[in-house]
């Protein structure tokens, strides 16, 4: 997969997918392909300690996620991250020469 191919991004908290850890969540990014499938996902690693989410962790993929948009899943464009439509508007005022 070539970066100008991925199509959208999305941050994910869900439970973890290993029954043997109850009570466990991960944290992932995953890069999205044409029609929407994940084509790359990428875990938080060495999330916990003990039984405790390690806050360190916890912090920096929410900084993350806020870095690219602050939302659950965002589209790109040929490696650009877009602003959803609903932050696109536009205010003008009266021109003013001087």
């Amino acid at each position: 997969m070539r970066v100008d191919e991925i199509t959208g991004v999305r941050f994910v908290r869900e439970p973890y997918p290993f029954p043997s850890f109850p009570g466990r969540e991960s944290l992932t990014v995953q890069f999205l392909g044409p029609g929407g499938h994940t084509v790359l996902r990428c875990y938080a690693h060495e999330l916990y300690d003990g039984q405790r989410m390690r806050p360190e962790k916890l912090a920096a993929w929410q900084a993350m996620r806020e870095r690219n948009g602050n939302r659950d899943e965002s589209r790109v464009d040929h490696g650009i991250l877009l602003v959803p439509a609903a932050c696109t508007k536009v205010i003008r005022g009266p021109c003013r020469n001087g």
